[in-house]
This record gives C-alpha cells, sequence and structure tokens, in this order.
C-alpha cells in the first residue's frame, strides 16, 4: 500500500502532463492561424503584385501576368545605387547603434554606476518621440544653409556659407538614426545583459583567463542570441526606415529602398505603377530570408545559451571603483544631444518669428502664435485620441501574441510549433510602406470594414512589431532551463499555473521591455499611418508630415512635435522608473 501512493501521484501528473500537451495543441492551431492571417495576406499580395502588368491598374484588376517588373528592376543602374546606399546606410546605423546599445547595456545591466535608475530613464528618453521631430530638429541644427549650427560655427570661425556641416548626406543619415536607435537596441538585448550568472565569469577568472579574455569567450557568446538578433532585425528596419532617410537623404540626391519606393508608390506625375515597388519589397523579402536563416542555424542548440537554472542563481553588479562615474557622464551627454537640444530647437522655431536669428533680442520676439493655431487646427484632437488608441492597442496585441509563439516554439514539444515563429520574422522583409499597400489591396477586396479605421493601423502595426517582439521573448525563454518547468509540473500544477507562476515572472523584465517598445514604436510612427491615412483615422505623426513637408509650416509643426516629444519624456519616466530596470542586488 505504500508504494500506491507514489504510483497514484506518478499516475496524476502523467495525466496533467498529457491535459497540458492537448492544451498546447490547441493554443498552437489559434496562434498559428493568427500569425498566418496577419502575416501571409499581405506578404502574398506582394508577391502576387510583383508579376502583376500594374500600369494604370491594380494588381487585383483585370491585368496580365508578367516578368517585366524585375526586368525593370535589376536591369537599371538606379537599382544598384539604391542597394549600394540602403547597404551603407544599414551598415553604418547598426554598427554605431548596437556598439553604443551594448556598453550602455553592461553598464545599466552589470556595474554598480551611481544614479542607474535615472540614467536609465534619460538614456530611453527620446524612444518615444517621432522620427519625423528628430529629422526637424536635426534639419533646424544642421542645414549648410541656415542650421543653428552650422551659423554659429561660421561666425565662430570665420567661414563661409554654406557648411561645414551637411545634415542632407549618408553620414548624417547614419548618425541621427543611429543615435535614435540606441535605446530601442537597448531594449531588445537588455534583458540578456541582466540574466547572465556572474559565476561562468568567475569561473573563467579563477581559470586564470584575463578580463578581456573572459568578455571575448565567456560573455560574448552568451550574449550571442540576442546580439545577432538585434542586429539582424535593425539591419532590416534600417533598410526600411523611411521619415529620416526621406527628410536627411532626398535633399542631397541619397535615396534608399524605402524613400524610392514612396516615391515609386507617389509619383510626382501621373499614376503609380505598383509592380516596381512591389519588386523592391520581394527584393528586400529575400535578404531577410537569408539572414532568418543564418539567425536560425546560430541558435539551432539553444542549450548553449543558458544561463538561468534551478542552480542557485543569483546576479551581482561589477564594482566599477573610482570609473563609476563616466557613464554618468556619457549617458547626460547623450540625454542632452538627442532629447534636450532636439526639444529647445523645435520650441526656439515655435516662438521665434520665421527667419529670425538666434540671439537674445529674438527673445523679446517670442509668441504664441504657433500655439494658439494649434488650439483650433483641424483634427489635432482626434488625432491626439488616435495616436493614443493605437499605441495601447497595438502593444497589448503584439505582447500577448508574441510570449505565446515564443513559448510554443520553445517549449512547445510539438510537432510544427517553429511555424509560428518563422512566420512572424518573415514579415520582417516586407517594408511598412508596401505592407501598408498591401493591407489597402487586401481589406478594400475583403468584406471586413476596416479600411479607414484605425484598426487597419492597428494590425499593420502589430505585423511588423511582432518580429522584434518573437526575437525579444525567444531569446528570454533560451535563456530559462527547461527544467524550471519540469519541476512545477513534477509538483502537479498544469499548464497556466507553471507559465503565470514559474515561467513568466522570469521573463517579465523581457515582456515589459517589449511591451514598452512596440508602445513607442506605435507612438511616434508615420510611415504606415500616412499610407493608410483616411479622414477618422489620423495620428499625430501624419499631422507633422503634412504640416512640414506638405505645408511647409515650421512653426505649426514645430509646435505639435514639442509637447509630443515632451509627452514620451514624461511617459518614459512614469512608466520606466518602476517596472524596467533591476534593482540593486549585492
Amino acid at each position: 500500500m505504500e508504494e500506491a501512493v507514489p504510483e497514484r501521484r506518478m499516475g496524476w501528473v502523467s495525466h496533467l502532463r498529457l491535459v497540458a500537451l492537448h492544451s498546447r495543441k490547441i493554443l498552437l492551431v489559434v496562434v498559428t492561424l493568427t500569425v498566418f492571417y496577419l502575416v501571409v495576406p499581405p506578404i502574398g499580395v506582394l508577391l502576387f503584385s510583383s508579376i502583376r502588368s500594374t500600369a494604370n491598374r491594380l494588381p487585383f484588376e483585370a491585368t496580365t501576368f508578367t516578368i517585366n517588373n524585375f526586368v525593370r528592376v535589376f536591369t537599371s543602374d538606379v537599382t544598384y545605387r539604391i542597394i549600394l546606399n540602403t547597404a551603407w546606410y544599414a551598415a553604418g546605423t547598426v554598427i554605431i547603434g548596437v556598439g553604443l546599445a551594448m556598453v550602455l547595456a553592461w553598464f545599466l545591466e552589470r556595474t554598480n554606476m551611481p544614479f542607474r535608475r535615472t540614467m536609465f530613464v534619460l538614456m530611453l528618453a527620446q524612444m518615444g518621440m517621432p522620427a519625423i521631430a528628430l529629422s526637424m530638429s536635426a534639419i533646424l541644427l544642421a542645414n549648410p544653409s541656415n542650421g543653428m549650427f552650422n551659423v554659429a560655427l561660421r561666425a565662430l570661425l570665420g567661414l563661409d556659407a554654406p557648411g561645414p556641416i551637411n545634415i542632407y548626406s549618408m553620414p548624417g543619415m547614419i548618425v541621427v538614426t543611429a543615435l535614435r536607435f540606441v535605446p530601442m537596441i537597448y531594449m531588445m538585448i537588455s534583458g540578456m545583459f541582466s540574466r547572465i550568472d556572474p559565476s561562468f565569469e568567475e569561473a573563467g577568472r579563477t581559470s586564470g583567463a584575463g578580463s578581456l579574455a573572459t568578455v571575448r569567450h565567456i560573455s560574448l557568446p552568451l550574449l550571442g542570441p540576442a546580439t545577432l538578433a538585434a542586429v539582424i532585425y535593425y539591419l532590416v528596419i534600417a533598410a526600411e526606415t523611411f521619415e529620416i532617410p526621406a527628410m536627411l537623404g532626398i535633399p542631397g540626391g541619397i535615396f534608399v529602398f524605402s524613400s524610392a519606393i514612396y516615391f515609386a508608390v507617389h509619383p510626382p506625375t501621373g499614376t503609380p505603377d505598383y509592380g516596381v515597388p512591389s519588386t523592391y519589397g520581394v527584393l528586400v523579402l529575400g535578404i531577410a530570408v537569408v539572414l532568418i536563416y543564418i539567425y536560425s542555424r546560430y541558435v539551432r542548440h539553444g542549450e548553449r545559451f543558458t544561463t538561468v537554472t534551478g542552480r542557485g542563481y543569483r546576479p551581482r553588479l561589477i564594482d566599477l571603483g573610482r570609473w563609476r562615474y563616466v557613464p554618468v557622464l556619457a549617458m547626460a551627454g547623450y540625454f542632452l544631444l538627442t532629447a534636450v537640444i532636439p526639444i529647445l530647437v523645435l520650441l526656439w522655431t515655435s516662438l521665434a518669428p520665421m527667419y529670425s536669428k538666434v540671439s537674445l533680442e529674438t527673445v523679446s520676439l517670442f509668441n504664441l502664435d504657433a500655439y494658439r493655431r494649434l488650439l483650433v487646427y483641424p483634427f489635432i484632437l482626434s488625432a491626439a485620441k488616435n495616436t493614443l488608441l493605437i499605441t495601447g492597442a497595438t502593444a497589448l496585441i503584439t505582447m500577448i501574441l508574441v510570449t505565446l509563439v515564443s513559448w510554443l516554439a520553445v517549449r512547445g514539444g510539438i510537432r510544427g510549433a517553429w511555424v509560428a515563429d518563422r512566420l512572424t520574422f518573415s514579415v520582417l522583409g516586407v517594408p511598412g510602406i508596401v505592407l501598408a499597400l498591401a493591407l489597402i489591396f487586401v481589406y478594400v477586396s475583403l468584406p471586413i470594414r476596416i479600411y479607414g479605421s484605425i484598426w487597419i493601423i492597428v494590425i499593420a502595426l502589430v505585423t511588423t512589431c511582432i518580429p522584434f517582439g518573437s526575437r525579444l521573448m525567444t531569446a528570454a525563454f533560451l535563456q530559462i532551463h527547461r527544467e524550471l518547468e519540469e519541476a512545477s509540473a513534477t509538483s502537479g500544477a498544469g499548464l497556466w499555473p507553471t507559465f503565470f507562476h514559474v515561467v513568466l515572472p522570469l521573463i517579465w523584465p523581457s515582456f515589459t521591455r517589449g511591451f514598452l517598445w512596440v508602445a513607442y514604436r506605435s507612438l511616434r510612427e508615420a510611415t504606415i499611418s500616412l499610407m493608410l491615412y483616411a479622414v477618422n483615422n489620423q495620428t499625430l505623426g501624419v499631422t507633422l508630415w503634412v504640416l512640414w513637408v506638405a505645408e511647409t509650416d515650421r512653426r505649426l509643426a514645430s509646435a505639435v512635435a514639442v509637447p509630443l516629444m515632451i509627452i514620451s519624456i514624461v511617459l518614459t519616466i512614469l512608466v520606466a522608473r518602476k517596472t524596467m530596470l533591476r534593482e540593486d542586488s549585492a
């Protein structure tokens, strides 16, 4: 009789595991179908459009199949200039952005630098600012003719106009984009930094390895999945970025894929030929497929990257000694350059009369005319409301979906569990402009009445954000050893109790980082909203673009940008100071 109790217990555990397996299968079907619905139609429409004769017609209208779009693209010298420009732009942006983000992540997550929580929120402060607003401030500061910084340099050094700095250049595009990417890359890799068990590094030092050897052979390999995912993701994101290349590159005659696609969809005269931008999209998608393959090969053996187990894991901070104030100064400088100066420049522009010089005399001419005009500007209140609704809905839907996708892919133990995970990353190669165009075709054809509403923008943003979210959460699950969940199951816990009480607390830092990243990406996004713009779904990003580019009203555009930038900083501080940075530990 004494042996019957363990046998009954083992039978109950086996029953729970069987129930959990069936639950995971049902969940897998639901999640896979959801991802399929988000990802496959736009990619299918993209491929379909690339092989249709679309001169003066939509892809689904009565027309013929053709390969002329590919012939035109690959036989044009313009295409290869665009490829080279895009490669330089993406590579330069990622090298600078990832390098800075890794340094800042190491200081914030692994060291005892002072004011860590304050420095953290300052480093993230500009993350929610629209790229259009940062481009506006860069133009006002460093355009070669009358940029504030250039004017001051010419007066100081006795130089002639224009210059000496030209923001309308490849270096200008790269620097502005890289500085903008730093906090977002940090969000992607910081969770991995915070969960490296110092015992691995201590073991290396005990074995006689120096600091550099320990970093090279132990720390960096453990950071492999998150770092490689960030590099791959932001290579493609940089290639798809539109606002900064459009505002800083086009005046200098520099076109990348995103700006070339935009002008193919919005030609100065005549009607667009949708086959050409679709073909550009297929080309970018092919590049993304190759990068996906490289990443999947690298993380095939996930156990190599496990750092959190049930064996006394306890993160500790590294003492910087007398150098602990150096990163404080560096991060304060980053905050000044990417948040304070842009806001001050745009604030000055919104208050000062047009074409006035930067001087103390001009301060006496400040007025609030732009802000008075803003209060009566059509659609400004509805644009703000739409932006908030889109931001919250996109962040919540995205993170719930990718958490389930990554959990099933890493822990599912079910045939086909990888399908949804691969699908989430495949959409990365579809430029946002082309994705929005494809969604127009899809929802004009389907009897689902969401075209012209905020929900078509939410669907587009969720689709573009799930690659980032899935890479972030997959990296988090790879670090959590399977034995923790197995111990919970052996103790009699079911699928969902194990997830909510064991798994979720361990992945919560990555989840909150992902939620904040997606929310800020949605808050600052303009390209997709601009493509899907209708009377009822105008956002603040669209409003900025229309005022600066279409109406060329710099004062009113600055008046919109200033409160939006300040709100994003305040939101960052309120959220990040309570949820995003783990407390110091001994």
